[in-house]
């Protein structure tokens, strides 16, 4: 998946990265994440959740507060994975609870980003692709907005194991 966020006036710098916060289940039914440390009122807030999918598996319920960017599961239905964002105005509670039915393996982070137009924090469609690879590979994806930031976002199933080495263009964060 990728998430392109922008600036609030095209001359001004792209969105900054400011820290994150990860957690792991293993048999859950729930995942909570800590807001990362240094949020602060007007930051946006990026959840993602991926966990094992079996046949009793629904979607991912977020806390109030968060509106759903996408969520769907992998092409061979292994696994599923959840996107949330929250423009910030108050700092939230930790932990931040995501709920879903099915004791799964799950894993998940909450990325704060500053300096992106809350208003309006993506600059085009949300792009996704579902598929089996070792080697995902994302969909393209076109940029109106000056000095936008481009998030990249995969989630994984069972068979994922170790380390994912991202392009060398890129920055891992998770």
């Amino acid at each position: 998946t990728w998430l392109n966020l922008f600036s609030s006036t095209p001359t001004s710098t792209a969105p900054t990265f400011v820290a994150a916060a990860t957690a792991l289940g293993n048999g859950v039914t729930s995942l909570g994440l800590s807001v990362p440390a240094g949020t602060a009122a007007d930051d946006l807030l990026i959840a993602a959740i991926t966990r094992d999918l079996d046949g009793t598996s629904t979607s991912v319920t977020a806390p109030g507060g968060w509106t759903l960017l996408d969520q769907g599961n992998c092409a061979t239905a292994v696994c599923h994975l959840a996107l949330f964002y929250q423009v910030v105005t108050t700092v939230p509670s930790s932990p931040q609870t995501f709920t879903w039915t099915g004791n799964q393996r799950a894993a998940g982070a909450m990325f704060t980003f500053r300096g992106v137009d809350i208003t309006t924090p993506f600059d085009v469609t949300l792009a996704t692709a579902t598929g089996a690879s070792t080697n995902p590979v994302a969909p393209s994806v076109t940029t109106v907005t000056p000095n936008t930031l481009i998030l990249r976002i995969f989630g994984g199933g069972p068979s994922v194991s170790g380390a994912v080495s991202p392009p060398a263009s890129h920055t891992e964060r998770w």
